[in-house]
């Protein structure tokens, strides 16, 4: 018989005898458990190829039934999976992805999480996660040191501009000094002055430095 011939038979004879065969390689299986494990990862990784091309046509078959797997498997198996995640965030390997899944998807990551934040179980686990006392620690540990880091930046912008005022040349004490807008539609906030991006707006002269009286007095004559 020739190869073409063969496959024929071969067909026709699994289409008439399909289940006798199924239990027989199930009964094979159960009895030689191991040694059909190890065929598989010896062939698996010499034609990783070809691997990956019938993983593709059986998940586009069966993806209902992948998904369904894979939901009963992490229910079963949450705390592992949360241990591996907690490992796994630690790597730079996964520090690297993140960063560049967060450049590409940024836009993405925002919507979602006002989404997620407007939801009422959003709202419920921001609740409680606030009330935790280890979170309440590190939010006044934050607070501290960006309150501490906001007046470094405000001391020297004022030592860029002279430190003393630009009308009457007050120059007792850095905390009646005011930083004043030339434009008032540039003027994004009141704590613009403790932000990085504010160098830009006294290289270029947009601001001036003014103490408290002649500030008060600039913006009643306007």
């Amino acid at each position: 018989m020739d190869k073409i011939q063969k496959r024929q038979y071969n067909k026709q004879y699994y289409s008439e005898n399909r289940k006798k065969e199924l239990q027989k390689r199930r009964e094979y299986y159960q009895n030689h458990k191991k040694e059909a494990l190890e065929r598989q990862r010896e062939w698996r990784k010499q034609n990783p190829e070809r691997k990956k091309q019938i993983d593709k046509r059986y998940r586009e078959k069966h993806k209902k039934e992948c998904v369904e797997r894979n939901r009963k498997y992490f229910l079963l198996h949450k705390d592992k999976f949360r241990e591996y995640q907690k490992r796994y965030n630690k790597t730079e390997k996964a520090k690297k992805r993140f960063k560049k899944y967060r450049k590409k998807h940024r836009k993405e990551m925002i919507k979602r999480t006002k989404k997620w934040r407007e939801s009422e179980r959003g709202k419920q686990k921001l609740k409680e996660y606030y009330k935790r006392p280890d979170v309440i620690e590190k939010i006044k540990k934050n607070s501290k040191t960006q309150h501490e880091k906001g007046k470094k930046r405000r001391i020297e912008y004022i030592m860029m501009l002279g430190s003393k005022c630009s009308k009457c040349g007050y120059d007792k004490c850095f905390s009646a000094l005011d930083f004043h807008h030339i434009d008032k539609t540039e003027k994004e906030s009141t704590v613009e002055c403790r932000k990085k991006d504010f160098i830009k707006k006294i290289k270029s002269g947009k601001v001036i430095l003014l103490c408290s009286n002649c500030h008060r007095e600039e913006h009643w004559e306007n």
